[in-house]
């Protein structure tokens, strides 16, 4: 038997505990006779490729069942059945290379209440039954639509794909075949699924996820731009009739980060905003914790579970745990670190942020490295700190976050510092980094309120004026001398003034074209410049 990935096996069990119910005849008769065909050895011929597992099964005849690794309602079998024994003898054939069959029979009873149906549905029922029929029209359609959009071309290149899945999502956004109670989330679902088909296609592919992340990000961006947009549209508190459609929708969002690959970071962005503000009932988030610490534990550091683990502790108040977590995953993952910053910051939980601070901030100056967009990172980094700052007075972990993340946040460390009244500061800072100079506005704002702070400024601004020699920075020399006058007199230092001009003129005295402009700016008196020649 080829080797059937852990995970596929691991999801199906669940799949298969939570579709075929002990209490029903039928579903009881598919377990017994799949477990027999099992143990009188009628499976040949396990074969997995790419996202397939494919298997024989003789039960009186030949019979061929195809698995999806993801996608649990492509799976088929010969006999025409969407769920068969002879799927479930081919599951207890790959599962007993790892664990007893017997074994997860006695869970899969278990797990299901054995108290005896009342014989007339509750009113309750009939409407989670219809709820449930309901998602199922809609994955459906969503499905129709991507097998006659992209499906049917074969051969389809990423950026035809692109242009192909925008057309079809802008086709399911304003869809209206919901009704009006349940359009935004019916918009959520099939974006939901677009996107698992999406992710589906991507893996099979035979396209790289660079050359496809290169050339569908703008696909990508609008399924969760329209994700994000209807969610905070949803009706609060959320109906009573939701709840089926949530639970099933739960299950298509938890394939998402099975089917890693391309876009993991905007996959991962989905899930957790969905956990946020769409799952919200006690018992679904319970669940997912548990789901999300076993998955975690059997992926490797760099796989999406990793992350999710840490969200769900994170949104269950263990902040610690959630952090340790993060940290077992790669490198790279630990920028959602200051994603938890912006949870907390959104919830005015302004010591949990200011908590997390200073470990993002050792952990900055790679992120940096990493990012597409550094000065878009540096400023998104900047406004979640300038608000823990403001409201815990941490004014010093903003700027070490502004310092870790130089050259790029030259100009808004400076202005920070100008803000902060830290004018001397400031104007160190712009000298060591020559990057940068203040504007007129701040120039006059710190004359008026720390003159001081510019006699440094202003004493190197002349040096530098004059190392270049030639007339145009002579003239600039002598504007910045003026202003030093005007400073010095301000302070009542008319003596120190007039002595370090006498020092300047006596060590310039070789550049005449410098004396001439000292002269016409009228900074000494033609006679006092006679006395000295």
């Amino acid at each position: 038997m080829s080797s059937v990935p852990s995970l596929f096996l691991h999801k199906y069990s669940d799949f298969l505990i939570n579709n075929l119910n002990p209490h029903q005849a039928d579903d009881l008769q598919k377990v017994e006779d799949g477990l027999a065909l099992f143990q009188e050895g009628m499976i040949q011929d396990v074969f997995v490729e790419k996202n397939f597992i494919m298997a024989s099964v003789y039960d009186e005849e030949k019979f061929n069942c195809l698995f999806h690794t993801h996608l649990f309602s492509l799976n088929t079998c010969s006999c025409n059945q969407k769920l068969c024994k002879h799927m479930v003898a081919c599951f207890f054939s790959m599962y007993s290379e790892r664990d007893n069959a017997n074994q997860w029979i006695a869970e899969w009873k278990s797990h299901h209440d054995f108290e005896e149906k009342n014989e007339t549905q509750t009113v309750a029922t009939q409407s989670s039954s219809r709820e449930t029929d309901l998602y199922q029209q809609w994955i459906d359609l969503t499905d129709k639509l991507f097998e006659k959009e992209i499906l049917s071309n074969k051969s389809m290149a990423p950026y035809l794909l692109n242009l192909h899945g925008l057309v079809l999502a802008k086709k399911l956004m304003i869809y209206h075949g919901a009704g009006y109670e349940y359009q935004k989330l019916f918009q959520i679902v099939v974006n939901v699924r677009l996107l698992e088909r999406l992710l589906d296609w991507f893996i099979s592919s035979r396209y790289s996820y660079q050359e496809i992340e290169d050339m569908c990000g703008q696909l990508m961006d609008a399924i969760y731009a329209n994700i994000e947009t209807v969610t905070p549209q949803l009706p609060k508190p959320l109906p009573f009739s939701y709840d089926p459609i949530c639970e099933k929708l739960r299950g298509n969002v938890r394939e998402l980060l099975f089917l890693q690959g391309a876009f993991d970071r905007t996959v991962l962005r989905i899930y957790w905003l969905l956990w946020q503000n769409l799952f919200q009932q006690k018992k679904l988030r319970e669940e997912e914790l548990e789901f999300a610490e076993r998955a975690a534990a059997k992926s490797n550091p760099n796989s999406s579970w990793r992350v999710a683990y840490s969200f769900h502790l994170l949104m269950s108040g263990q902040v610690k745990q959630a952090i340790e977590a993060i940290e077992s995953a790669d490198a790279k993952q630990f920028v959602y670190v200051l994603d938890y910053m912006f949870y907390f910051v959104e919830r005015n939980e302004w010591i949990s942020a200011e908590r997390l601070a200073p470990t993002f901030i050792q952990n900055v100056k790679k992120y940096m490295e990493q990012a597409d967009n550094p000065w878009r990172f540096m400023s998104y980094v900047d406004s979640i700190f300038e608000r823990i700052s403001e409201q815990t007075s941490s004014f010093d972990l903003h700027e070490q976050v502004l310092i870790k993340m130089l050259p790029y946040s030259r100009q808004r460390l400076a202005n920070l510092y100008f803000e902060w009244k830290e004018y001397g500061r400031m104007l160190d800072f712009l000298q060591v980094s020559g990057f940068w100079q203040p504007s007129t506005e701040q120039l006059r704002i710190i004359q008026k309120e720390a003159p001081e702070c510019l006699l440094p400024y202003y004493h190197r601004e002349v040096v530098q004026a004059i190392e270049r020699k030639n007339r145009k920075s002579y003239k600039e020399a002598v504007r910045y001398l003026k202003k030093l006058r005007t400073i010095y007199k301000k302070l009542k230092k008319e003596t120190t003034w007039e002595y370090y001009l006498e020092n300047l003129l006596e060590e310039t005295k070789r550049l005449r074209a410098f004396q001439e402009e000292i002269q016409r700016g009228k900074l000494i008196y033609v006679e006092d410049q006679a006395v000295r020649s």
